[in-house]
């Protein structure tokens, strides 16, 4: 999230943009479709439909998959004897893994949250356009759909060879988990492109509805498994905080503008 403004301060330096060395640059490694002479263009063979990114977005996209990556296959130290993991290592690291990705899942959707929003932050102090943040968005929101799913899987096969998988089944905690994994995998299918250039006002419905879904399943996934003892329930806030102010700001420029009617308008493109 802190990356762009440090990447856009470098047009703050005189000179800097004006460069032929970095004119170059923009024009061959930044602003150039990954392959072929135009980005944004419908690629429809693949899964519905994706639009091809610039290289730059591309170098990005990148680094975030390369820092997920890293970060859930960073070392685990194991501690032994235990009380905790008494069966060995294999059970402590299932488990681990699993509640890393879990973690992860979430971090990856705060900076999704912040990424989505017309009034983000970053667009004031980056001169990165919307689209970009929209491009990081969904590639993000992939990082995210992939952790909880990792999560998910981990900790059944964590509780089915080493735990009571019926017993743990039937408490509340495991079933707003599987609530909250179901929704965020729906986002996906719902958000191809051929399904926002066909049916855009049910893509932005059912994305609202999904995402609504997941947060909820997981903070009562959380409450209900560890309470409000480690903390985990504040991605949750920060992503209701992230969505809120959106709302508020998005209400105050509506209140700014004032009320405009359609024959203020049409006098307004005729003075023009």
């Amino acid at each position: 999230m802190f990356l762009p403004i440090v990447l856009s301060l470098t047009r703050f330096i005189p000179g800097f943009r004006k460069s032929a060395t970095v004119a170059f640059i923009n024009g061959t490694l930044i602003q150039a479709a990954v392959w072929g002479k135009k980005h944004r263009q419908p690629v429809a063979a693949v899964a519905g439909g994706v639009l091809l990114p610039t290289r730059g977005q591309a170098l990005y996209i990148a680094l975030l998959s390369f820092l997920n990556a890293i970060f859930l296959v960073a070392p685990y130290v194991h501690t032994h004897p235990q009380s905790t993991f008494a069966s060995g290592s294999d059970e402590q690291s299932v488990s681990t893994i699993g509640n890393r990705a879990g973690v992860m899942a979430m971090g990856n959707a705060v900076a999704m949250a912040l990424f989505a929003t017309r009034n983000n932050v970053l667009l004031a102090v980056t001169d990165w356009s919307h689209g970009t943040y929209i491009v990081l968005h969904r590639w993000l929101g992939y990082w995210t759909i992939f952790h909880t799913v990792l999560h998910s899987i981990l900790l059944l096969v964590n509780y089915k060879k080493y735990g009571s998988y019926a017993d743990e089944l039937a408490r509340m905690y495991w079933i707003w988990g599987i609530m909250a994994t179901v929704a965020v995998c729906a986002i996906l299918p719902t958000s191809l492109l051929v399904v926002r250039q066909r049916m855009y006002e049910f893509f932005k419905a059912s994305h609202v509805g999904m995402t609504v879904l997941f947060i909820v399943g997981y903070y009562y996934h959380i409450w209900y498994c560890y309470g409000f003892s480690w903390g985990y329930e504040i991605f949750a806030y920060v992503i209701g905080g992230i969505w809120g102010l959106e709302h508020v700001v998005r209400i105050a420029r509506l209140a700014k503008n004032g009320v405009r009617r359609g024959w203020q308008r049409t006098a307004c493109a005729r003075r023009a």
